[in-house]
């Protein structure tokens, strides 16, 4: 059986890093919520139902392009958000949200918005086969943010 550090170091590849500094190695038997500063962007990527209609024709070799397009378009808005410094903590199947802890709420606020120019500025008008261009919208704000911490046992 895993100990506790063992668990919490394999699922760390896998968790914001939001949620990893709320890690504990001893088991949480009630809900934590914790107050932080943050700027915060949503990047919506629009034209995936077309483009998935057009696909879904082609049977499973559709889904295998869909699947292709999907993975190379949100890898590169991982990719942009990670480059600003920015911590993935959902993912909305065409959307992400992005956060930037930031106590003053200034920085974080300039790199979520410096982040929301190069998406629209590398991703608008993505290319994604079959004469079809993906848009993206990209929401930045600022403020107060609440993480919670759920689960646990008991």
């Amino acid at each position: 059986m895993r100990t506790n550090s063992e668990v919490v170091a394999a699922l760390s590849a896998y968790l914001p890093e939001l949620a990893k500094r709320g890690l504990s190695l001893q088991p949480r038997t009630s809900p934590e919520v914790r107050q932080l500063d943050a700027g915060v962007l949503l990047a919506d990527v629009s034209g995936f139902t077309a483009l998935a209609q057009r696909l879904a024709r082609l049977g499973p070799e559709g889904a295998e392009q869909l699947s292709s397009v999907l993975a190379a378009c949100f890898s590169r808005l991982q990719q942009l958000i990670a480059g600003y410094g920015g911590d993935i903590v959902a993912d909305a199947g065409d959307a992400l949200l992005a956060c930037w802890p930031d106590d003053s709420r200034v920085r974080g606020l300039r790199l979520a918005a410096q982040c929301a120019r190069a998406v629209r500025d590398e991703l608008e008008g993505y290319d994604a086969g079959r004469g079809i261009r993906l848009s993206i919208k990209c929401t930045v704000v600022a403020g107060e943010l609440s993480a919670l911490h759920l689960g646990g046992v008991g």
